[in-house]
């Protein structure tokens, strides 16, 4: 099938191709984006849940630590004073001997041994164990108490001193109260805080685990307070977030996240793979869409009748580089005397043999043969010179000529006269000294 479209409708297929392309592309990468947010977002809220499960465990243990200081404290069982063992001139501890740490109990330091710090690490203990035997293998590292006047810190695990100083990363911590309920009025008999440090390692983890560890390409999360609108990112690049999905969990601290679209495009699996692909998809609708539109030009530019092409093809042929090119003019000759005796019938069946001819003599996807009105014809033959138009003129016209054309029982004589011409500069130049030429052989048939 010849290709007719000229630069210009090429340009609108390839105009239509790249935004086809782009639409489809664009709501692949939407539809996988909206995907990943909503993981995303599950994956928050998993974070989410787990740091509210931390703020109430936290609460528990400090109800249950303040009932069991309670009830060892009224029942003398906080133990024995000589527990303590001096560290400093300033400071006492159970367990406090960085040379000789129990891992396996927790740790009290006081500024002087005093029984209800005792008390304290008593009752911390026993809650402390209690909690392990139901959680094996976990020792709250990020979980201690301070007394409400300073005087002593426990911690759950013997390990260094946890302190923002230390890790140079943000932190902040839940704090809990631990209630003397000796007291008429439990809120006045606040004797200690439980505190949970939330540090920037720990609840990267945390995030890390809420995502199977498989955290989004792309994905930003930061920990916003929200009274000072200091922040802590967790994941990503969380400076300049301008839109952002909020998950609160308390008063004063919420999670902000949001997915960016750079990033997501450039390491997202799915992403990619839709984005590389595009160029194909943009290559096959091109490729589909041009044939659509060859075909969509054929049945304007065909002649029905014959199968050539009709003369509206010349205004796209003009356009086209027509150097090295060669100009055929055929014509029947006494065409309208077939038309006056045989009929109009007998005269289009004498077009059409005379065109099969041409079109079964001229390459099919180089050459253009086109019917120029009533009789008349013309080839147009790409990369070809003067003496291979002439010999295809011959051709067809010797065939022609050697048909058997019968009509009604008769045999009825075709013949054609024929010029040629090679394409020089203009083609309206060679199409007319193509037809002086088939003139002058016309005439020298008749004549």
């Amino acid at each position: 099938m010849k290709i007719v479209q000229d630069k210009l409708r090429n340009r609108q297929a390839l105009l239509v191709s790249g935004l086809i392309t782009l639409i489809f592309t664009s709501l692949f990468l939407f539809i996988i984006y909206e995907q990943r947010m909503a993981a995303a977002s599950e994956g928050v809220s998993r974070l989410q849940a787990h740091m509210l499960d931390i703020f109430n465990d936290n609460e528990l243990i400090a109800d249950a630590i303040g009932e069991r200081y309670y009830h060892i404290k009224t029942g003398e069982q906080c133990g024995v004073m000589a527990q303590f063992v001096p560290r400093n001139k300033d400071e006492w501890g159970i367990n406090a001997d960085p040379k000789r740490v129990h891992s396996a109990t927790g740790t009290i330091i006081a500024q002087q041994p005093s029984h209800n710090a005792l008390c304290m690490y008593t009752a911390a203990e026993f809650i402390r164990g209690m909690v392990n035997e139901l959680n094996p293998g976990s020792f709250d590292a990020h979980r201690y108490i301070i007394a409400s006047n300073s005087d002593y810190f426990y911690w759950f695990m013997a390990s260094d001193f946890y302190t923002d100083k230390i890790t140079g990363e943000k932190a902040y911590s839940v704090v809990s109260y631990i209630y003397d309920l000796s007291g008429k009025e439990i809120s006045d008999q606040i004797v200690a805080y439980l505190v949970y440090d939330h540090s920037k390692p720990e609840l990267q983890e945390a995030l890390a685990e809420a995502f199977d560890n498989q955290i989004l390409p792309g994905l930003n999360v930061e920990l916003v307070n929200l009274t000072n609108k200091e922040s802590l990112c967790l994941s990503g690049k969380c400076a300049g977030q301008s839109s952002y999905l909020v998950r609160n969990f308390s008063e004063k601290y919420a999670l902000h996240y949001s997915l960016s679209l750079g990033r997501f495009m450039a390491r997202d699996t799915h992403a990619g793979i839709v984005i590389l692909l595009a160029p194909f998809f943009f290559i096959i609708i091109s490729f589909s869409l041009k044939s659509w539109l060859n075909e969509s030009d054929l049945k304007v530019y065909i002649d029905t009748l014959t199968g050539c092409f009709n003369r509206r093809i010349l205004d796209i042929i003009k356009r086209r580089d027509l150097s090295h090119c060669s100009v055929v003019l055929l014509d029947c000759n006494k065409f309208k005397a077939v038309n006056d005796t045989w009929g109009h019938a007998a005269g289009d069946r004498a077009l059409q043999i005379i065109a099969n001819r041409m079109l079964s003599n001229t390459r099919t996807s180089h050459d253009i043969v086109i019917r120029t009105g009533g009789d008349e014809f013309m080839i147009l033959l790409f990369r070809s010179q003067a003496t291979d138009a002439i010999a295809i003129a011959q051709r067809i016209s010797g065939q022609v000529t050697s048909h058997v054309f019968v009509v009604d029982g008769h045999t009825v004589p075709l013949s054609v006269s024929w010029g040629i011409a090679e394409v020089n500069g203009e083609l309206d130049v060679a199409i007319q000294n193509a037809d002086s030429a088939m003139y002058r052989m016309k005439h020298t048939k008749e004549g």
